[in-house]
């Protein structure tokens, strides 16, 4: 028999640190390449291998028939799931028949891919767990990733590479004439996020799974996401229910044993505990003189008195005194409530055994039908706890440009925090240690401020629920939380009116102004003249409740998301809270995962790669740098090869959801631009461009437009419902590509293209196909921004503002490699300044693409003079000033695209696509998680140990 530990001898001295005991610990120094199980044993597992070592399997039972009985039980699957073609095929059979209730009659498409995803999540559940219970045993220090967000994507191929079984699967489906991809586009994305944000959490989840962190991540299951969108006919953006639940989620586990009760509304009761004691105080006192001499009188000071009559005397005398016999309890009454129910799904880390877990919570009603107001004949109200608790979780995002609004945000980011920390809290005492360990267990990282009500909330559980006093709970509190700030714009700090935050949590907002006292307590001698601005409490123009501040108050650490993004932090909207807490803020750059981005979206150009320097690439990235030397022209022609193919998926995709067709996409050059739709990420500087282009175009010869350099623009990306601005962009957008695209005169020489929905599946078709990609924000403004790093891991070359994580970019890449334009953000103020400066001169070309909008050529003047007005009057964003700047960066792009060598290949321009995309190591989520387990979450991984091999 196999000892536990058979096979420790294959394993990296960083993975036998997590299972020998006398194994050097891992310091991340030690290497270049991050800690993963790339290259290692666990290619895949092995077929009659055990699931864990005998001893994590064996029940501890007190009852040994009880014990015995559980121990038959599962003797039954001490082995893991056979991956042959014939045994997937059985498994995939049998979730079409028993899971599904499906047949051989009614078998399609969408039932393959849901049987086909329930037979890998078989194989996930059994890691996932080994993973649970192997945390449970070894009892490390966990991290909880709270996010509103998680923009996760399709799964399918995702999981079975981290599984090391998608050839397996492919083979077996090719024998029943499926093909792997037709199934796979069946997924629909989970519309739990809407943009860079959600993105972020989900690349961080892929690597800490894949570095085997104990870690899990919380967020909510929204019914309907934000909204799916769709473009009418007249250009405008429409918000439609995205009903991604449709034919259910085969990744989800819904957990009936899980399941938590969140309160509202209501009151708080104070409840003192008080006994009287006795006590001699020195006083004063009358004593009557003469014929009752002796009587004696109570004196109060000032009281007026005969002095024939009485004599004052000072001498000790009794007082009641009422004294604290306990500390004062509070109660919060009379709430509303509601159940947090919960939903798992396993996230595999990357030829890994450890599998994590992100757990999303579902509001649901305590009581699910009001039966007497139904019987008398109420039947809306018999149903309306039922949907005011549902709603919670409906939709992301809720508009809050009305009260309602507001308060349905409130109550869905209070819902998703009290949950996640009852949760957390649970499975501390299940451990058994001191409530004080606390933050010797659990650490909580906020992503962004929409988690902050975590905070009071863990502070109500330790006043109210482990009673202790107040300074004990700070002090533990202060250990447990991180914040991560993702902007620099001071009015998208959120903050939370007083009045609001009072009526739904009540008992938070007293919790909330005690923190507030004892902060400006511990600082008012030092920085007496920053209270106003350092208080948790804004007292004008409406008294409201900063939650960056409470955030930053609270945490061990506050961390920005690229260098420039944390030097703007410590130097302006968060200046006095850096002179106060210096060693508090640190930058951790934002990366994104390899696997997703790279390995799977772009799977010819991971195989180019593969076949250069192997796969390690996929946990390593650094690995890639490698190639540098072997770039001849016989790789960049491979290189322009895998770019065809993904030009060719993009026009495909195109074609079927907008109708434009793209001819000889080897010669037209993809220019695109995917965001969120906001005036600071300026779509309005490039749309504006594009007209300018068209306007050009429409002066030449049909001879010098041939000679033109062909392009496709391109953009994606949503607007928030109630953002103005940002719809109206949208749709001079559409209006433009309307017109341009059917101008017979300019033929291909420019198309304009604008997707609608965007979202993960589509980006893993776009982000491989663009030559160039925007990102040209106003400087100062992006905290970081991780489309860039996807685009230029996949050979995209940059063009873009000095802006975000785009400077980190040129370091590493090299400046040759990018295309830079525009005013840094120390000009950003001056440029303003000079922009209605009298003389000042716009460019001519930006002045004829405005008056081409004013003159109706692309529709209605009407429709859009709330977007000339505000280039031409107020240009916050200064798209004016950056405009003849980006006019010639384009011209350069142009002059580039159109240069080949003698064999008619753009061999320089991949060279330097090639060059970008090797060169991006440092952007990989799998370096930002360790930098903030070492400098932040002081978490070290946990590696499941390899399994027993069979007898």
């Amino acid at each position: 028999m196999s000892t536990p530990y058979s096979a420790l001898d294959s394993l990296s001295t960083r993975q036998r640190s997590q299972v020998d005991p006398h194994a050097e610990e891992y310091r991340a120094e030690d290497t270049t390449i991050t800690p993963s199980p790339s290259g290692g044993y666990m290619q895949r597992l092995p077929s009659k291998s055990r699931l864990l070592p005998l001893a994590s399997t064996v029940a501890d039972r007190s009852d040994p028939e009880q014990k015995k009985k559980l121990d038959n039980l599962f003797a039954m699957r001490h082995r893991f799931l056979e991956t042959d073609t014939k045994s997937l095929l059985q498994s995939i059979c049998d979730h079409v028949e028993l899971r599904l209730g499906r047949s051989k009659w009614s078998f399609n498409k969408q039932i393959a891919y849901s049987a086909t995803a329930l037979s890998v999540r078989d194989h996930m559940i059994e890691l996932w767990n080994d993973t649970n219970k192997y945390f449970h045993e070894r009892n490390p220090k966990r991290l909880y990733y709270l996010s509103i967000e998680f923009l996760i994507g399709r799964l399918l191929r995702s999981n079975m590479l981290s599984l090391a079984i998608e050839a397996d699967y492919t083979k077996a489906l090719s024998q029943i004439g499926l093909h792997l991809e037709e199934i796979a586009e069946e997924e629909l994305d989970m519309a739990l996020g809407n943009g860079g944000l959600g993105r972020l959490a989900a690349c961080f989840l892929d690597s800490m799974a894949t570095l085997r962190l104990p870690a899990w991540g919380y967020g909510l299951r929204y019914q309907y996401g934000m909204f799916k969108q769709r473009v009418s006919k007249e250009g405008d953006q429409v918000e439609l229910p995205d009903y991604w639940l449709e034919n259910g989620c085969p990744w989800e586990i819904k957990r009936l044993d899980v399941r938590y009760t969140v309160r509202f509304y209501g009151h708080v009761r104070e409840e003192k505990h008080t006994r009287t004691e006795i006590r001699m105080k020195k006083g004063k006192i009358l004593r009557r003189r003469g014929v009752n001499r002796g009587e004696l009188l109570p004196y109060t000071d000032g009281q007026s008195f005969n002095e024939n009559d009485w004599q004052l005397l000072e001498m000790e005398v009794p007082e009641e005194v009422e004294i604290e016999a306990a500390p004062t309890e509070y109660f919060w009454e009379n709430t509303e409530d509601i159940y947090a129910c919960a939903f798992d799904v396993p996230i595999a880390g990357y030829h890994t055994l450890n599998v994590i877990n992100l757990r999303l919570w579902q509001s649901m009603p305590k009581t699910e039908f009001d039966f007497n107001s139904f019987n008398r004949g109420s039947y809306d109200d018999a149903m309306r706890a039922k949907q005011a608790a549902e709603t919670i979780t409906q939709v992301l995002y809720p508009n809050d440009s009305f009260e309602a609004g507001k308060e349905l945000r409130l109550k869905q980011q209070y819902f998703f925090v009290s949950a996640s920390l009852q949760d957390i809290m649970r499975r501390f005492r299940n451990t058994g240690m001191p409530i004080q360990d606390l933050p010797k267990q659990c650490i909580m990282q906020c992503n962004d401020t929409h988690p902050v009500l975590a905070i009071p909330e863990l502070m109500r559980i330790l006043l109210d629920d482990e009673h202790l006093t107040f300074d004990e709970a700070w002090e533990i509190t202060q250990k447990c939380f991180a914040y991560t700030n993702h902007t620099v714009l001071p009015e998208a700090l959120e903050k939370w009116s007083v009045d609001l935050l009072g009526r739904v949590v009540p008992r938070h907002l007293q919790i909330i102004y005690q923190i507030n006292w004892l902060f400006m307590e511990s600082i008012r001698d030092q920085f007496p003249d920053d209270l106003a601005d350092l208080s948790i409490i804004e007292e004008t123009p409406v008294k409201a409740i900063r939650m960056a501040n409470l955030a930053i108050v609270t945490s061990i650490k506050v961390n920005g998301v690229a260098a420039l993004h944390t030097q703007l932090l410590k130097t302006t909207i968060f200046r006095k809270f850096f002179k106060v807490f210096p060693k508090k803020f640190l930058n951790v750059t934002n990366g994104v995962t390899q696997r997703r981005w790279l390995l799977e979206c772009n799977t010819p150009l991971g195989q180019l790669y593969s076949s250069k320097v192997g796969t390690k690439w996929a946990t390593a990235y650094k690995v890639l740098r490698q190639i540098e030397p072997h770039i001849d022209d016989a790789f960049i022609t491979q290189f322009w090869d895998t770019r065809r193919i993904a030009k060719e998926r993009l026009a495909a995709l195109i074609k079927k959801e907008t109708g434009i067709t793209l001819n000889n996409v080897d010669e037209m050059l993809f220019d695109v631009q995917v965001k969120r739709i906001h005036e600071y990420k300026r779509q309005s500087l490039n749309i504006l461009r594009a007209i300018a282009e068209y306007l050009n175009l429409r002066t030449l010869t049909p001879a010098q437009i041939a000679k033109k350099c062909k392009k496709m623009i391109f953009f994606a990306g949503k607007a928030a419902p109630g953002y103005y601005m940002a719809k109206k962009t949208i749709k001079l957008i559409n209006c433009v590509a309307s017109v341009v695209n059917n101008d017979e005169t300019i033929g291909d020489a420019l198309k304009i293209v604008f997707l609608p929905n965007y979202n993960v599946s589509s980006a893993q078709v776009i982000i491989p196909a663009a030559d160039i990609h925007e990102q040209i924000s106003t400087a100062g403004y992006e905290a970081s921004g991780t489309s860039c790093m996807k685009f230029c891991m996949n050979g995209g070359i940059i063009i873009g503002t000095w802006d975000g994580a785009n400077i980190e970019i040129l370091e590493e890449i090299g400046a040759e490699q990018t295309y830079m334009f525009g005013l840094k953000t120390e000009q950003i103020d001056e440029g303003r300044k000079q922009r209605f400066a009298n003389g000042y001169k716009m460019d001519s070309r930006l002045e004829e693409a405005l008056l081409a909008i004013e003159g109706g050529l692309f529709g209605p003047k009407h429709e859009f003079m709330p977007f000339v007005d505000a280039i031409r009057h107020s240009d916050n964003y200064v798209v004016a000033n950056d405009f003849p700047l980006y006019m010639a960066a384009h011209e350069q792009v142009e002059k580039d695209w159109l240069e080949k060598n003698a064999h008619g290949v753009r061999e320089k321009w991949g060279r330097r696509a090639i060059l970008s995309s090797i060169r991006m190591d440092k952007f990989s989520s799998d370096r930002s998680i360790i930098d903030y387990s070492e400098k932040i979450w002081k978490i070290k991984p946990c590696m499941v140990p390899a399994p027993i091999d069979a007898p």
